[in-house]
This record gives structure tokens, sequence and C-alpha cells, in this order.
């Protein structure tokens, strides 16, 4: 370890930059040692960190991945990938939506994301709230950035929610939004 805060902070740096480097190109073991290095450097770098949680993510150690990325959500509240990738790690694969609608809450003031809406949907239909989760989705259903599995989502939910003429309109937008060999145009056109 250098005694020089500067020039420790320099190196571990650099560290997590060859460490990222090195994930990036599917050497994972090699990425955990260049960290290992920068957290003995410098054991409160943000951005190692960072590195450390989507490194995890890779290795698909969910769990470790989520507290690195947790203490990020809080810690650098501007780093958006980090809150971003936490609620779809609890929404997607641990199976907490109502933990990452939380998240989205906490980070995303004013315009979501349309990728966060389907978590925010999610959550409103879980706790019984099928109205505000569809309400969620129109506010964004001119994005070109909605994907045709949140559609999905909404679909499903005007459809069990017993709103037939947004399940219409939604079922009409995943269709006019897939090819015809997509797998979810069956499902669609059974529903509707």
């Amino acid at each position: 370890p250098d005694d020089d805060p500067a020039l420790a902070a320099t190196h571990s740096q650099a560290l997590v930059r060859a460490a990222r480097t090195a994930r990036d190109h599917g050497h994972a073991e090699l990425a955990r040692e260049l960290n290992s290095a920068a957290l003995r450097l410098e054991p409160g770098a943000i951005n190692l960190y960072r590195e450390l949680a989507f490194l995890e993510l890779d290795l698909g150690k969910l769990q470790e991945a989520r507290s690195y990325l947790e203490v990020l959500s809080f810690v650098d509240t501007s780093d958006r990938d980090a809150a971003l990738a936490l609620a779809l790690l609890d929404f997607r694969q641990l199976g907490h939506p109502v933990r990452a609608a939380d998240i989205v809450r906490r980070t995303f003031t004013g315009v979501t994301p349309p990728d966060m809406v389907e978590i925010l949907a999610a959550e409103a239909w879980l706790l019984g709230r099928p109205e505000e989760a569809i309400t969620e989705f129109i506010k964004l259903s001119r994005s070109p950035l909605v994907s045709a599995d949140t559609y999905m989502t909404i679909l499903r939910i005007a459809y069990a929610g017993g709103f037939d003429d947004v399940a219409r309109l939604v079922g009409d937008k995943v269709l006019e939004g897939t090819a015809a060999d997509d797998p979810r145009r069956a499902r669609v056109e059974f529903l509707l």
C-alpha cells in the first residue's frame, strides 16, 4: 500500500479500469484479483464497488452483486445505471417487485425511464391497484423505448383486471410491434 493517499487513489483507479477491461474480455478471475488489489489500496472507492457489483452480476452471484449495488444506490445517487441494475435484479432475478419499485421511486423522480414502468406496474398490480398500473403505463405508451415484454405485462394486468378496452389497445400495440414469427403474438391473439 502507498503511504500517499493521492497516489494510492491513482493506483486504485488504474487497477479498477484494468479490472473492467479484464471483465469485459471474459477474464473474471483476473478482474477479481485486480479489484482485490484496488480494495487494499483504497477501500472506500465508489468506482471499485461499482466494478465489483457488475463483476458479481456477470458471475451470477446475485446476492453479492445486490449488496454492492445497494451501497452504490445510496452513496452515489447520481449513478442511475447502478440503481437501474439493482431494480432489475430485484424484479427479474430475485423476485422482489415491491423492493424494486421502491428503488425506482427513490432514484427516478419526475420522469420514469420506460424500462422501469414494468416494475411500477407489477408492484401496483400486486398491491391490488390495477388502475394505477395501467395509468403508469399509459403515460409512457408512446415511447419507442417501451419493450414488447412491458406491453405484455400491461396486457396481462389489463386482461386479468377486467379492463378489456385497455387490453385491446395494448394487445394491438404488441401486434404492431412484433414480427410475424414472434412467440408473443400467439398469446396476444389468444387473449384478444
